[in-house]
């Protein structure tokens, strides 16, 4: 399965966390154009890619090892732990969608799950996460929504015991959730999350865990207020009136709230800079603002080509930088020139 070009339900397993938080962010999120890959997200889709074709295959062949090593590594090591959970199973499913289940609640739900197994009765999901950053089994929400669609999917019997785990290159996790009494009440949950997600004044919560991923941040008017109070605020008024009068000893104590508002105001402004650049970008003028050109920068085309030829070369390989070495003349093959991303600059 290419999972680049796999279509995803309007509200995706992946996107009822925030969902179920902030309702208003499902339709603000729409509202926006669709984002490039990150190299990271590019990275974990490919290690999808690649621990599915292994599943399938039940073992690799010499074309795997043409494959990126580190990517190798994790997926097999992955893929051994699917092979150790599934002994004594009854039913493997690997990248399943679970779209006709969710559906069932509502047109909009869907997702894949990156493996099922079936022991008896015993369901297990088990989601692939290459992040290095530990993310909880624990009343994960994504997991939870994907066990609800297989449960709902195979018609699942009455006595099912529902597991779940998350498997991360450092991290694996398991959690046993519990039986069809704890998927009812979850799909009750759900029910009323995508209910409330379409509604005209569906609630906003802005926050560090929901706004981290939103692609709404630019043009969500919760999180613009949220950010323009906290500017407003007697705390910030203070801080500028002591900073004046230079009394830094009498400058309030920071907050770990303080903190996490000024997180918020960071993420607001940088996803504010980034639509501002899209948009002028696609030739449609900001008054008083304009794309300053990003810096010419001479850099090597293959670093370790570099520093192979010129290994043998010690007086010029100690000078380190591309541009120091094409001043020299050398390996100009190896040396190319590119610039910077714009920034934005207000107009003289």
């Amino acid at each position: 399965m290419n999972h680049a070009v796999r279509l995803h339900a309007p509200m995706s397993a992946s996107r009822i966390p925030r969902i179920m938080s902030c309702p208003a962010s499902y339709k603000l999120e729409n509202m926006m154009p669709e984002e490039p890959s990150s190299p990271a997200a590019a990275r974990g889709t490919y290690i999808h890619e690649l621990a599915e074709k292994i599943l399938r295959a039940n073992g690799i062949s010499a074309a795997f090892y043409d494959e990126n090593a580190e990517d190798l590594d994790i997926a097999m090591d992955y893929v051994e732990y699917i092979h150790e959970l599934s002994k004594g199973a009854k039913k493997c499913l690997y990248e399943y969608n679970v779209n006709k289940g969710l559906q069932s609640i509502n047109p909009n739900l869907g997702g894949t799950a990156d493996a099922v197994i079936i022991k008896d009765k015993e369901l297990h999901v088990v989601d692939l996460k290459t992040g290095r950053v530990p993310v909880s089994v624990e009343n994960n929400l994504q997991l939870m929504t994907y066990a609800l669609g297989v449960a709902l999917q195979l018609n699942a019997p009455d006595d099912i015991e529902v597991h779940l785990h998350i498997w991360q290159p450092n991290n694996v996790s398991s959690w046993n959730w519990g039986d069809w009494i704890d998927l009812i009440a979850f799909k009750g949950q759900l029910e009323q999350a995508a209910i409330d997600a379409e509604k005209e004044d569906a609630p906003t919560n802005p926050s560090n865990d929901n706004c981290k991923y939103c692609k709404a941040k630019p043009i969500c008017p919760a999180l613009k207020a949220t950010v323009q109070d906290a500017a407003r605020s007697d705390f910030f008024q203070s801080v500028q009136e002591k900073l004046e009068a230079k009394k830094p000893q009498e400058l309030p104590k920071i907050t770990p709230e303080d903190l996490e508002l000024a997180e918020l105001a960071l993420a607001y402004s940088e996803a504010v800079k980034e639509a501002a650049k899209l948009q002028i970008k696609s030739l449609e003028e900001i008054p008083g603002w304009t794309l300053k050109p990003g810096r010419k920068m001479i850099v090597f085309t293959d670093s370790a080509k570099a520093e192979e030829a010129l290994s043998s070369m010690d007086d010029a390989w100690t000078l380190k930088t591309a541009s120091q070495i094409a001043k020299l003349g050398l390996v100009p093959e190896l040396i190319t020139e590119k610039f910077s991303e714009p920034s934005l600059a207000r107009v003289k």
